[in-house]
C-alpha cells in the first residue's frame, strides 16, 4: 500500500515524465514553470476547500443535481416533479436529504463537490455501479 508521501512523489514522478520526458536534466526555467503552475493549482483548491456551499449559487447547484442523474439513470432530479428521493442521497454517502449541508464543513468544502463531479462526468458509468 502506497503512503501519501509516496503516491505523491509517484504523481510527481509521471508528471516530470509526461511533461519532460525521459530527460534526466531540468532546466532551471523550467523548475520554476512547474513549481509556478503548482503554486497556482494548490491555490485554486485551496479556495474552493475553505469555502461553503452557497445554495444561491446556481452553478454549484447545478453541479449537485447532476450527481443523482449521472449515478442513478433512472432520476431526473432536474423535474420538480420527481425529486431526488432521500434514498439516493443516502446512497450517494450524504447525511440527509439536504446534500448541500455536508459541504459547509471546510476543509473540504465545495472541493468535495467538484471532486465527486468530476468523477461523475469523467467515470459516469463507472460512478453509475459504485452507487449500485
Amino acid at each position: 500500500m502506497l503512503t501519501s508521501g509516496s503516491t505523491a512523489k509517484s504523481i510527481r514522478e509521471a508528471l516530470r515524465l509526461s511533461v519532460l520526458g525521459r530527460s534526466s536534466t531540468v532546466r532551471k526555467e523550467m523548475k520554476h514553470e512547474l513549481y509556478v503552475f503548482q503554486v497556482l493549482v494548490i491555490n485554486q483548491l485551496q479556495q474552493r476547500a475553505v469555502m461553503k456551499f452557497d445554495t444561491e449559487n446556481k452553478e454549484d447547484m447545478q453541479s449537485l443535481q447532476l450527481l443523482p442523474r449521472t449515478c442513478f439513470p433512472d432520476v431526473d432530479s432536474g423535474s420538480s416533479a420527481q425529486p431526488v428521493k432521500q434514498s439516493h442521497w443516502k446512497r450517494l454517502g450524504f447525511a440527509s436529504e439536504k446534500p448541500w449541508t455536508d459541504f459547509n464543513e471546510t476543509p473540504p468544502g465545495v472541493l468535495a463537490l467538484d471532486t465527486m463531479v468530476y468523477f461523475a462526468k469523467q467515470h459516469g458509468e463507472m460512478c453509475a455501479k459504485v452507487c449500485l
